[in-house]
């Protein structure tokens, strides 16, 4: 296993300014954008949502797309909230089966494997889906039937029938996007592909920030699309002082772990720890935080729901507190279909301590082998906002810079969604220069 801390050198990078050449004799897929997103009609106090995306095999040989084996992509679409220094994942799409190559040229030059709408991917050649065509519900199909360590799904794909707007999309409740009850939040959409000749984990994803107010018609985005940026990266790229740790097993997958701690006042933090499972297949079903010493209390758990028949259980995982939070879930030999952090989702945990922040090792469980593995998470830096272990002009210079409404800014040092009179108090209560 490898564990390294993951380093967001430049989220707004796009692949128009890499080095567009073949990467190797083997094909290489990356999704090159999310264009567009379009919203579906509201239902029953929920609304649902669909994205477009731009693929592009950069390798050096021609890629599978092909609809009728097991040998084509499938891509999730979810929506996050960032608000109050939290990030959580609102909702999740089922997986949408890619049914052809477009060998388009939207990448480098294309050598395209056939004229029209073709079963593989050209060298050098992309392929675009619209917002309506990865939300048709018919080629939408459970997340649960793809393996994520391979890339392939179940093939044919089996699930209940579709009905209403809602059925099988990315679908959240209005009140968790509702303007006047999340002020201040930032919201984004993440697409999330596997396929078969997968790379580079992260090179299959984007996020995309949007606009929470068009959320209730048509959604427009805030900001570019982050191209091979994660949801858990895009919280870092908000929140400087979270500390990211990614985990890649070999043969398995890749998952990212994500902590910080927001002061509430008082003599009171609150730790938040989100774990996010890119292409893991093993999953997981468990975390375990060390108190060393410290008392908690208001712990809670996030997650997107199940729903449209995928079999995914929607029980939340147990919670003891002793020496450690641990959040506990059903192992596979209890309950194969319990609920944990499968691909292409993100599961946030806090809880309230009575000690300030410490780096500390967590540990995680995983769901098919029941096995552990320790991350080591860095306490946050606080009030040093340019991390030169000073805090000084230069700090306070990006926290009046950040002053008002600014959902998961740096400088919210309390977590309320304001940068305000109290996160300057914090601030120069550690003045040291």
């Amino acid at each position: 296993m490898l564990i390294s801390t993951l380093t967001v050198a430049s989220l707004s990078t796009s692949i128009a300014s890499m080095t567009l050449a073949t990467t190797s004799d083997a094909p290489h897929i990356i999704t090159h954008s999310m264009p567009a997103a379009t919203g579906f009609a509201p239902s029953a106090g929920e609304r649902a949502f669909s994205v477009s995306g731009v693929w592009c095999n950069v390798g050096g040989a021609t890629a599978v797309w092909n609809p009728s084996t097991p040998n084509h992509p499938v891509t999730a679409t979810n929506l996050y909230r960032v608000e109050g220094g939290v990030l959580e994942h609102l909702g999740a799409s089922w997986a949408h089966h890619h049914i052809c190559a477009l060998e388009r040229a939207q990448c480098m030059t294309c050598t395209p494997s056939g004229t029209g709408c073709t079963s593989q991917l050209g060298v050098g050649c992309s392929t675009t889906s619209s917002a309506s065509f990865l939300g048709q519900q018919a080629s939408l199909a459970p997340r649960s039937q793809v393996n994520a360590a391979t890339g392939v799904p179940t093939f044919p794909f089996s699930a209940p029938a579709a009905s209403g707007s809602l059925a099988r999309r990315c679908r959240v409740p209005v009140s968790e996007f509702d303007p006047a009850q999340h002020a201040g939040a930032a919201f984004a959409f993440e697409t999330v592909t596997l396929h078969p000749s997968n790379g580079v984990a992260n090179d299959l994803c984007v996020t995309r920030p949007i606009t929470a107010a068009s959320l209730n018609g048509n959604p427009i985005f805030s900001g570019p699309g982050l191209d091979g940026t994660t949801a858990v990266e895009w919280w870092k790229s908000l929140q400087p002082d979270v500390d990211l740790v990614t985990v890649d097993t070999p043969d398995d997958g890749r998952v990212l772990v994500a902590a910080t701690v927001l002061p509430l006042g008082d003599g009171l933090w609150r730790y938040v720890y989100a774990i996010e499972n890119l292409d893991s297949h093993e999953a997981i079903r468990g975390i375990a935080v060390p108190l060393d010493g410290a008392t908690s209390t208001f712990v809670t758990q996030r997650f997107p729901l199940a729903h449209s028949g995928e079999v995914t259980s929607n029980d939340p995982w147990t919670v003891s507190v002793d020496t450690s939070v641990r959040w506990s879930g059903q192992s596979v030999a209890r309950n194969p279909n319990a609920n944990a952090v499968r691909w292409g989702t993100t599961y946030t945990v806090t809880f309230i301590a009575d000690r300030p922040p410490a780096d500390r090792a967590i540990t995680l469980t995983r769901f098919l082998s029941d096995t552990t593995f320790t991350v080591a998470l860095a306490a946050p830096t606080g009030p040093d906002l340019n991390d030169d272990g000073s805090v000084n002009a230069a700090d306070l210079a990006i926290l009046l810079g950040g002053w008002g409404r600014c959902g998961g800014c740096a400088g919210d040092f309390d977590g309320d969604g304001v940068i305000d009179a109290t996160d300057l108090s914090i601030l120069l209560g550690a003045w040291d220069d």
